[in-house]
């Protein structure tokens, strides 16, 4: 009896203690659209709304990985994505007097991976569409495009390798006590092998602003984060003819925090299309993804965030990447 009372003692200050104050809770998950065709420009996961303070240090591994099924064709192209993108990445930051700088060195694997089963399991229990993919051999691997009769992207053979490598950069700027912004800017690099979509084969440039409400303006338990911005694109290797130069790109989300250590979080993203001169919907249309997960604050400088991405505009993203993340800030 005296060991149950102590249990629902400390039972009880867990869930009537004040939630502690991490700077961090409202940061959106570390990730962007995995396609194949998209992963291998400069779209930047949107990152914090605050800047690393002078002296500090953030380090973070994320593993992503991403399933792909879609056939898609019209008289004159004919599009196939059936297989699995696997992403982990490094990321170091440091904060001086006025600037975060960073560098994000991803390792990219493309293969027919294990997740097919999953991902039929997952649409039928969410009631999602399957579009032919239950009908389909699980595992297979294969990303081309063909136009006008020419085959102009093909791999078939499973591939890995160090992707494009990214500087990234941040500024704080916020003219309102209420809400946090930073300008945040990342510039990726020609280090992966194009032939592989392990990149693009040019460097990309990427500006844009993050935003959250500032802890003292946030509800006790919910808050809200968002950012926009664009990319200037450098004429890469993959479809250059094809390629647009400038693509815009922004998200919002909600984030709960029910009890200490858990985050529950919710977001949009969406991305102006890559490609132009094209009628199939994974190259022509804008892209959107709706992010479900959490983050899960081992302390006040250690936090793991697990999400799960669906394409909510079918065929314009990975039918379902999974994340996880850890980063240490010290």
């Amino acid at each position: 009896m005296l060991l149950a009372a102590r249990w629902r003692t400390v039972a009880l200050f867990f869930l009537l203690a004040p939630l502690p104050l991490y700077a961090d809770w409202l940061d959106p998950l570390p990730t962007f659209n995995q396609s194949p065709l998209v992963q291998i420009y400069g779209l930047p996961a949107p990152d914090a709304a605050r800047v690393l303070g002078y002296g500090k240090w953030s380090t973070r591994v994320s593993f992503e990985a991403a399933n792909n099924f879609l056939s898609v064709a019209n008289n004159n192209e004919s599009l196939e994505l059936d297989g699995e993108t696997h992403r982990t990445a490094v990321t170091i930051k440091f904060g001086t007097r006025t600037t975060e700088w960073g560098i994000e060195i991803p390792y990219l694997s493309h293969s027919g991976g294990s997740l097919d089963s999953f991902v039929v399991n997952w649409h039928d229990a969410f009631g999602l569409p399957q579009s032919g993919r239950q009908e389909a051999p699980f595992d297979q691997f294969r990303f081309s495009y063909t136009r006008n009769g020419v085959e102009r992207l093909r791999v078939t053979d499973a591939t890995s390798g160090i992707g494009d490598v990214r500087l990234l950069a941040g500024w704080r700027h916020s003219a309102d006590p209420a809400i946090d912004v930073a300008l945040r800017a990342s510039l990726k690099l020609p280090t992966g092998d194009a032939a592989q979509l392990h990149g693009s084969s040019a460097a990309d440039l990427g500006l844009w602003l993050s935003a959250a409400c500032a802890s003292g303006s946030c509800w006790e338990t919910v808050g809200w984060n968002a950012h926009a911005g664009a990319l200037l694109l450098g004429r890469g290797d993959v479809l250059p003819d094809m390629q647009r130069r400038f693509v815009a790109f922004g998200g919002a989300g909600l984030a709960y925090r029910p009890w200490q250590p858990t985050v529950f979080k919710a977001e949009l993203r969406a991305h102006s299309s890559f490609y132009g001169d094209s009628d199939l919907k994974p190259l022509g249309v804008t892209g959107i993804q709706f992010i479900l997960g959490g983050t899960w604050n081992v302390d006040k400088d250690i936090a793991v965030d697990i999400g799960v991405t669906e394409d909510i505009r079918t065929k314009t993203a990975p039918d379902v990447s999974l994340l996880v993340s850890v980063r240490a800030n010290f």
